[in-house]
């Protein structure tokens, strides 16, 4: 009787975005396999810019992001990676100099100081799941690409970070800004 009710009233799903189901099928098993969901790394309650929502129990010891993540902590993560309290994503310039990439690829490769240590992520450029991440920010850049328009025409990709002048926008002052007047 369940498949009958289940049938008469079926739910339309939502539609998911490239970017977000890419990340969902192709970058959370990345991060997965190389530990950053150990709560001691990014979890929640660390001192670090990047606190990621950990997968739910698995019953069977396997990592599934479709079971293990609501559709909710797959959005956080995105948008913790994408960058709501740091930027984590280059996506207006080279993808490949992303705190993302940096941060774990070693030293010698062009990487950045990590806590976590710099030599078990990623080997170099060349790694698979370097090629996976970079390949999500791409699809986030076109996502950006494609909503931007300049004169009411289509940004084209290659302007995407591109420095073409300086706007100096007046805001309101607030009041952490008076400490570093002079």
């Amino acid at each position: 009787w369940i498949e009958t009710e289940i049938a008469l009233r079926p739910i339309a799903q939502p539609t998911v975005p490239p970017a977000e189901a890419f990340f969902r099928d192709d970058v959370l098993p990345v991060l997965a396999n190389n530990g950053c969901f150990l709560a001691s790394c990014h979890g929640p309650h660390v001192f670090n810019d990047l606190k990621l929502q950990l997968p739910l129990p698995s019953p069977d010891g396997l990592f599934d992001p479709q079971r293990d993540f609501s559709s909710r902590m797959i959005s956080e993560n995105r948008q913790q990676l994408l960058g709501t309290v740091s930027r984590f994503t280059n996506s207006g310039g080279d993808l490949r100099l992303s705190r993302l990439l940096t941060k774990a690829l070693p030293i010698s490769e062009g990487g950045v100081h990590h806590r976590g240590g710099n030599n078990q992520f990623f080997e170099s450029y060349d790694d698979p799941d370097v090629k996976i991440l970079l390949e999500w920010l791409n699809l986030e850049r076109q996502a950006v690409v494609d909503t931007v328009t300049s004169r009411s025409k289509a940004l084209p990709g290659e302007d995407v970070g591109r420095l073409q002048g300086i706007t100096f926008i007046r805001g309101p002052r607030h009041q952490p800004r008076r400490f570093f007047e002079f």
